[in-house]
């Protein structure tokens, strides 16, 4: 049977983002500028949870597009029509991208956000368990993301 070690998680160490450019802004700016990529998007469920500026928006861009397909940027921008997330949807799109994203670039920036998402709840986790607050499905879960690392 394992046993639960008790060690504190230790966060990966972020890849430099290129010019200030998170995993989310990143993404977002490749499905306004190519938004059929969404249609390779095959599971976001594991991001559901993560607490990150932005995540939510990417969440739902990629659940319009894949919705409705043959969207453009404009149709995107309109969805959001007098929502704060119009305004920023609208920065990221002005900021022309140096090269044509790819598929292999938007699945590098969502594998980023879920091993984010993993690290956060490895470290929740981690947290109850230091109070001895763990369900026997918790521990088996503490575990496997241990694993994982």
């Amino acid at each position: 049977r394992d046993r639960v070690v008790e060690l504190a998680p230790q966060p990966r160490r972020a890849k430099r983002e290129s010019a200030g450019m998170t995993p989310v802004r990143r993404a977002l700016q490749i499905l306004l500028e190519s938004p059929e990529l969404a249609a390779e998007v095959k599971t976001l469920d594991n991001l559901r949870n993560l607490d990150v500026p932005g995540v939510s928006l990417l969440i739902e861009v990629v659940e319009l597009l894949q919705s409705r397909s043959g969207l453009t940027a404009a149709a995107v921008y309109e969805h959001w029509h007098g929502r704060e997330e119009q305004r920023h949807l609208a920065k990221l799109a002005a900021a022309s991208l140096a090269v044509e994203p790819t598929v292999q670039e938007l699945m590098d920036c969502l594998q980023r956000l879920r091993e984010s998402a993993s690290d956060q709840r490895l470290q929740a986790l981690h947290e109850k368990f230091v109070h001895g607050q763990l369900s026997d499905a918790e521990k088996n879960e503490y575990l496997a993301l241990q694993r994982q690392r």
